[in-house]
């Protein structure tokens, strides 16, 4: 995990629901590989990501969500 993402983990709890969060965040957040995440946004089991400008993020409040459902 490189700074920006360690930095976005520690944060996740103080982002705002419509903060963006980096796919390598999001793996450490949810506790999934990179490549889970990938898949399981294909089959409709992780929330979509957003696109801004070249790079793909989630919103912290889809994240949250998605990690109340799970228990």
């Amino acid at each position: 995990m490189n700074k920006q993402s360690a930095a976005a983990v520690a944060a996740f709890t103080t982002l705002p629901d419509n903060g963006l969060v980096p796919v390598d965040a999001a793996a450490v957040i949810c506790a999934l590989g990179i490549s889970t995440i990938w898949r399981r946004v294909k089959d409709g089991r992780f929330p979509a990501p957003i696109k801004v400008q070249r790079s793909t993020r989630w919103r912290a409040g889809d994240l949250r969500a998605w990690l109340q459902a799970q228990g």
